[in-house]
């Protein structure tokens, strides 16, 4: 075997080698010189079985400390895990439920429960979110508080919490895992399957929305005050580390603006299904002014004329660009005469630290429709894109190939935007869209779909999903 890169001590001839080379021999205790120090990995606790409520227990299904749920109410047991739920439905169509087993469910009969690592408890008052989202966090607060041995969230091991929450036909528990992340500081990723949704989604990037149950984890480290429970010798550690991490300031501000955000505009977002003559009659006479230059025109500018929130009455900041957006990248006005004419857009968000809700320039009254504070497209041709969509032309086949080569055909040479820029606003333009259908009201009497007018069919369908039939099949 070839000593290449080896090391042996003068004294006991015992080997080493020389990347690790240690300051003293750990066979006799000779003076070599090194530097190399060996350390221990840090073992994580993840214990097997913890109860974490009266009748439900989190048990580890792998070596990674991934989990899952078990529950129990009297001789029947049930395993939130995929494939143990399958194998239970098997048993129950045999009128066997009372026999179903599986391994996670003999880990909380046979073997030793352990205590949680620690009962967190949230903090409302000092926790700084929107009054929808405190009232929200109070009403699950509320549910927990009624369960027996229930709280709203728990830290079952080094890295997983159990965080509850609301409880949909596909959680009935309401508690879902919350794991800490290893590698961003306050961040956490949520493992239930109903929170998985996206807040936003952009080309290179996607922003995932913040979900109940992490909402509730982020309230608890406000205080940074943790009830610990069970051995202390075994979670001092883990007591010291947690109670030290502190509150998540950044991304509570963050989700108080999207949550006021949304709560503004379903208030005063609101559109009739059929528009006023007199506004597409104002709309065509500004557009036509704008192309000779003379009259009332297009302004240059679009900036919120309100000097009071809309929401809580607080007074509003300054002027400033919709976040996320550059200030070198233009804004577009697009109408039938005046395609691709570059405008300015402003916004203003509330000053109040309990709302953050963010003000758009009222373009409605002009007769045109704000599209992310970044293109502001005149309501007639998204009427002309509703038609097409009754008549079964897809809208993605609409917007690129047919309204944009006209609109560019009419635009200055020198004023057509760039072939990215115009990627994102066919980008803009499809959202856009259900976006402008979506606000507009109608009758709901007369039984169609919101969005494209078509009548609905009417399925049946079993209870159980785990009966039904997906798409696919």
């Amino acid at each position: 075997m070839s000593q290449r890169g080896r090391g042996s001590c003068p004294n006991c001839k015992a080997q080493y080698f020389n990347r690790y080379k240690p300051s003293k021999c750990g066979m006799c205790g000779y003076a070599l010189g090194g530097t190399f120090e060996p350390s221990t990995k840090k073992v994580k606790y993840s214990p097997r079985a913890v109860e974490i409520s009266k009748g439900i227990y989190s048990v580890t299904t792998s070596t990674r400390d991934d989990r899952c749920f078990v529950t129990t109410d009297g001789n029947l047991w049930f395993c939130s895990l995929e494939e143990c739920k399958i194998a239970r439905s098997v048993q129950h169509n045999s009128s066997r439920l009372a026999e179903f087993s599986c391994r996670h469910i003999d880990e909380v009969k046979f073997c030793d429960k352990s205590p949680p690592v620690a009962i967190l408890k949230p903090d409302l008052d000092n926790f700084v979110c929107s009054e929808t989202l405190r009232n929200s966090i109070q009403d699950v607060l509320n549910v927990a508080g009624s369960m027996p041995m229930a709280s709203a969230a728990v830290q079952v091991s080094d890295a997983m919490f159990c965080a509850f929450g609301p409880i949909t036909a596909s959680n009935p528990l309401g508690y879902c895992h919350v794991r800490k992340s290893a590698t961003e500081l306050n961040h956490f990723i949520c493992t239930g399957k109903d929170c998985r949704g996206f807040a936003a989604k952009g080309k290179q990037v996607r922003t995932k929305s913040m979900c109940m149950h992490i909402a509730i984890l982020h309230s608890c480290f406000v205080t940074n005050t943790l009830d610990t429970t069970g051995d202390t010798n075994n979670n001092a550690t883990f007591e010291a580390e947690s109670s030290t991490e502190p509150g998540p300031t950044v991304n509570s501000s963050e989700l108080t603006k999207r949550l006021s955000t949304l709560s503004l505009a379903e208030k005063v977002k609101i559109l009739p299904y059929i528009l006023p003559h007199d506004l597409l009659q104002s709309v065509a006479k500004r557009d036509a002014c704008t192309l000779l230059g003379v009259g009332e025109m297009w302004p240059n500018s679009f900036i919120p004329d309100l000097e009071n929130c809309q929401l809580c009455g607080s007074v509003l900041g300054d002027t400033c660009i919709h976040p996320g957006q550059s200030q070198n990248n233009p804004c577009y006005l697009l109408t039938e005469l005046n395609p691709f004419k570059q405008v300015d857009i402003k916004v203003k968000f509330c000053s109040s630290r309990a709302c953050y809700a963010m003000h758009q320039a009222s373009v409605e009254k002009l007769g045109l429709f704000n599209i992310s504070d970044k293109v502001l497209v005149s309501l007639d041709i998204l009427l002309e894109f509703r038609e097409f969509f009754k008549m079964e032309h897809p809208i993605g086949n609409v917007i690129p190939h047919a309204k944009l080569i006209t609109l560019t055909a009419k635009c200055e040479e020198s004023l057509v935007p760039s072939d990215g820029e115009m990627m994102y606003i066919e980008d803009l333009l499809y959202n856009g869209f259900y976006s402008f259908e979506m606000i507009t009201e109608r009758n709901l009497d007369d039984v169609v779909c919101g969005v494209c007018g078509v009548f609905p069919e009417i399925c049946l369908g079993d209870g159980n999903e785990k009966n039904c039939c997906t798409n696919r099949q």
